[in-house]
């Protein structure tokens, strides 16, 4: 398995500032109709939700961004945008999980990546209900929640659990998998102490964070992963796709993983899991 890479770049503390300014504006937007019975929700061309608040989040994120580095490129969830190999550009997801937001589930989360040459560099993600930050730089490798007004901690992988039928695997729906690659996370689901559904972007930090182990997915797109992988590695996470490949974006949407995603507390449990895809 290759090991996820991210950049070298000497100093990412500034970008990484403006990330988390980003994020905190876009969770007082989408504060502002979480829970809210006005809130109106329409459906884009893949039938997935939108809604005002999405849209209000991407611009004030825009804004930050475009006030500190007004020549770099943005790509966004709602604005579009196409991910470029080459060059600075930010990545946003401006409500992670509009599904939940919709329906007052306060899991959902804001997203931010500063990309370099298509490589993020660093990243934050705020889960503005429950005011909890999560942020981390590719050059420092560390990672930190900070909840509220308190002091951030590092945080890190729960590396004891070695063995599937003691991990705890999450993933946001399973009516989001295909046919077969469900077949293929219910083989992995049976040899686990238990699975949870939910959580969004936030399944990722309960693993970064130490409590759940393993994350599976697909039908990702760069707005998705791009904003976890700072923070994952720098808790000691192991990314891989389905394959064990690295994940790359070479300029598509989903590179050429189909938007596939496993995240491990461990190398241990990661190769595990990867045994039973590659043998079912």
């Amino acid at each position: 398995m290759k090991a996820r890479k991210l950049g070298n770049s000497e100093s990412n503390i500034n970008e990484l500032n403006t990330a988390i300014m980003a994020v905190k504006v876009a969770g007082i937007e989408a504060m502002k109709l979480f829970r809210n019975h006005t809130l109106t929700i329409d459906y884009k061309a893949d039938a997935s939700p939108v809604t005002f608040a999405d849209k209000a989040a991407e611009k004030a994120v825009c804004l930050v961004i475009g006030r500190d580095y007004p020549d770099d490129a943005i790509v966004g969830e709602e604005m579009g945008g196409k991910l470029r190999k080459t060059g600075r550009q930010w990545v946003i997801d401006p409500i992670d999980g509009t599904k939940s937001f919709a329906v007052g589930n306060p899991l959902f989360g804001n997203m931010v990546a500063f990309c370099d040459n298509a490589v993020p560099q660093c990243s934050a993600i705020y889960i503005c209900a429950l005011d909890m930050l999560y942020y981390g730089d590719a050059k420092n490798r560390q990672s930190f929640l900070q909840i509220g007004q308190a002091p951030p901690k590092k945080i890190k992988t729960n590396q004891h659990v070695k063995k599937l039928s003691n991990a705890k695997l999450l993933t946001t729906s399973p009516d989001l998998f295909s046919p077969a690659s469900r077949l293929l996370f219910n083989n992995i689901a049976k040899q686990c102490a238990f699975t949870n559904y939910g959580g969004d972007c936030h399944n990722y930090m309960l693993v970064a964070s130490g409590f759940a182990d393993l994350v599976m997915e697909e039908g990702l797109k760069s707005h998705d992963i791009l904003p976890l992988l700072p923070i994952l590695q720098g808790s000691n996470c192991v990314v891989s796709d389905w394959q064990g490949e690295e994940i790359t974006y070479n300029g598509t949407d989903n590179g050429e993983t189909d938007g596939q995603i496993l995240v491990s507390s461990n190398d241990s449990l990661h190769q595990k899991a990867l045994a039973i895809i590659a043998t079912s």
